[in-house]
């Protein structure tokens, strides 16, 4: 009985208001975000083809000192740094972490899609490191257990954010 008392104090129509606000709040968001034209800053300057191995403009931000990786990232990050100390011939110390982070990527290419390939359209959990040496940004992808590739032109979507035990 007290459950109905505060149901009927407070009104269906109270709860109806909260909830078409909430409603209008998210489809607000969701117009602003599919109107924004947003292209992931990593991926093209303006009018140009996403890829991500390019120069650094002076607007680009500059990469963090101190980057937190999450736990578990350690391992594949010092991976990244390894292969793109190999491929562009300079000493793993002067790579810098621009970030390093856990996602989801939207199928099972882990967002670096190969032209001529099709890929299963399934969510595939996996980690997004972006590194930074001699003033270019390189983005390394990883899903599953797989080590992390270097991804030359990345899908223009946007990972979606994961950390191990989400489901």
């Amino acid at each position: 009985m007290a459950v109905k008392e505060r149901m009927s104090s407070r009104g269906f129509l109270g709860n109806a208001t909260q909830l078409s606000r909430l409603t209008a709040v998210a489809i607000a968001t969701l117009i602003a975000t599919a109107c924004s034209g947003h292209e992931n800053a990593l991926n093209a300057a303006p009018g140009e083809p996403p890829t991500m191995v390019r120069e650094l403009q002076p607007t680009d931000p500059k990469p963090a000192p101190s980057v937190v990786i999450p736990k578990g990232l350690e391992r594949l990050v010092e991976l990244a740094k390894q292969d793109l100390a190999s491929r562009i011939g300079v000493d793993v110390k002067v790579i810098k972490i621009v970030s390093a982070a856990y996602v989801s990527w939207r199928d099972a290419s882990a967002g670096c899609p190969e032209p001529g390939y099709e890929y299963a359209q399934v969510l595939t959990n996996g980690s997004l490191i972006v590194l930074h040496a001699e003033g270019k940004i390189y983005q390394y992808h990883s899903a599953g257990d797989r080590p992390p590739i270097l991804c030359e032109n990345p899908s223009p979507e946007t990972p979606m954010p994961y950390g191990p035990g989400d489901t």
